[in-house]
Order: structure tokens, then C-alpha cells, then sequence
């Protein structure tokens, strides 16, 4: 319950993942009551609780409502209250998550994904690199796209299929020599070298493709401050940090700070 595509190898001994459904996010529990004051009668609705759920889509925006602290689980008090919004402070002293209450997925019962604390877990920066770089073909089954107007990441599983009648550029040409922190495109990529509407998103997701959406940003073009630019970033944890994607490289950070959960699960 909760996952969604196909399988991902991520090590040389073959063991295999699914990934999350969507995007994990905090949302408020509440409870609907009638309220009655002299001559106003109306129903409200007061937060109860919150609880931790994936989107349940993978293509929908992500907010900041989905931006958190790494490691900011819920464990030690790692979440707060913040004008409204939760805000998360990462743990002190911590410099991986996996296997501790630090993980979303190992502390959290997913509301939407089994209910039970310890069934999914955040992904390694060895786990990423491997679907990434090293899987059997990893060069054709990895693409930047815009789906349903909102650009990200697409990764194909290990034995997908192309539906018929739709296409895929995959970002394939990549130089590592600044690796394991930082790979780029040695060729030029963009957003718009994948663009599918619902209908044919439907067809890719079916096929077992997952999709990283990114938070937009527009800017103003650096030769002609006339121009709007849209910008995505896909900024999602690892165990030991985040990996962020662009439009022409692949920043593998140990440093923390704030970005996106998809976890993944171990396949049986």
C-alpha cells in the first residue's frame, strides 16, 4: 500500500525498491462540528492532529508545505510550530538517518501507506547514484520533464517498456568527473525535452515511471532582464543530506538544510 511504478535496482547484489506514491507531506486531522451562537449557526472545523501522508499524486506541486528540515522526522522534537506551518529543525549531532527514528519512514506510521511505523524508509546517496549511474542502461531511463504543466525528474524501473505512440529523451550524456558530488550534462538538457499532458502521463506511470516533481522558481534571464525564465528544482533527501537536480547537473550534498521526502520501500 503506498507505492507506486516499477522496480529500481540500487546495489550490485540486484536488491530491489519501489518508490513512494507521491511526495510526503504533514496534514492536519480535523474534526467538523455544528456551531451555534445566538443567530449564527454554521459548521466549523478545528485541527485535531496531524498526520503523515504521501500525495496522491505524483505530479502534484510541490508547496512548502511539503519543505522540511532534514531529519526533522517528529522524533526529539525535531517539529515545531511556525506561524501557521510546521517548521523542522534538523537534529544536532546526526549525520545519517538510516536505521534511526530520524528517518520519516522508519518513525512514522504513513497514514496512506500501511499505517505502520518501519515500513518505508529515506533513500542513500549510494542507492540514488546507482539507479542513476550505474543500473543496467541507467543513461536511457532517466529524463528532466514537465508533467501536467509541472516540471521534474522522470526514472524509469529496470524492465520498462515504452508505451506505444509515446516518446522519451533521456538525459544520457552526463560527465562525472567531479564525481561523487557533482555530475553534469555534457549536453543541454531542458524541461521542455519531455512534455506530456495527464493522458499520456497516465500511460508512463502505468509502465512503472516515476516522477520527481521540483519546487518552480521564475526568473528574470541573465542576457535580457525581459525575459521570464521558469526554473525546477527536484531537491529530495538522502540519508546523509539531499541530492538536487537542474536543468544541466546533479548535486550530490552532505550538507542538509531544507528539501523534499520520497521514500522508498524494499521489495520482498
Amino acid at each position: 500500500m503506498g507505492a507506486k511504478g516499477g522496480l529500481f535496482t540500487v546495489n550490485s547484489n540486484g536488491d530491489q525498491v519501489w518508490f513512494s506514491q507521491g511526495v510526503l507531506r504533514l496534514k492536519p486531522i480535523t474534526r467538523r462540528y455544528w456551531f451555534e451562537d445566538g443567530e449564527w449557526s454554521h459548521w466549523e472545523e478545528e485541527c485535531t492532529g496531524w498526520e503523515w501522508v504521501f500525495r496522491d499524486e505524483q505530479y502534484q506541486v510541490v508547496t512548502d508545505a511539503e519543505y522540511y528540515c532534514w531529519g526533522a522526522s517528529g522524533y526529539n522534537n525535531t517539529i515545531t510550530f511556525f506561524n501557521g506551518w510546521i517548521s523542522a529543525c534538523s537534529p544536532e549531532g546526526v549525520n545519517n538517518l538510516a536505521g534511526t527514528n530520524y528517518d520519516w519512514g522508519v518513525y512514522n506510521p504513513i497514514a496512506n501507506g500501511g499505517n505502520e511505523a518501519g515500513l518505508w524508509r529515506t533513500p542513500t546517496a549510494a542507492e540514488l547514484r546507482y539507479i542513476l549511474f550505474t543500473r543496467t542502461n541507467a543513461n536511457q531511463k532517466r529524463g528532466l520533464a514537465t508533467v501536467n504543466n509541472q516540471g521534474g525528474i522522470i526514472l524509469l524501473p529496470d524492465n520498462f517498456v515504452l508505451p506505444s505512440g509515446i516518446t522519451f529523451t533521456p538525459a544520457s550524456s552526463i560527465d562525472n568527473s567531479n564525481a561523487p558530488n557533482m555530475y553534469m550534462y555534457t549536453d543541454s538538457y531542458s524541461w521542455t525535452d519531455n512534455v506530456y499532458t495527464l493522458h499520456q502521463w497516465r500511460q508512463l506511470e502505468a509502465a512503472g515511471a516515476i516522477f520527481l516533481p521540483g519546487r518552480k522558481e521564475q526568473m528574470e534571464d541573465w542576457d535580457d532582464p525581459t525575459i521570464i525564465r521558469t526554473y525546477y528544482y527536484p531537491e529530495y533527501f538522502t540519508t546523509t543530506g539531499k541530492v538536487l537536480w537542474s536543468d544541466n547537473y546533479i548535486i550530490f550534498h552532505d550538507a542538509t538544510g531544507y528539501g523534499y521526502i520520497r521514500l522508498i520501500q524494499d521489495a520482498q
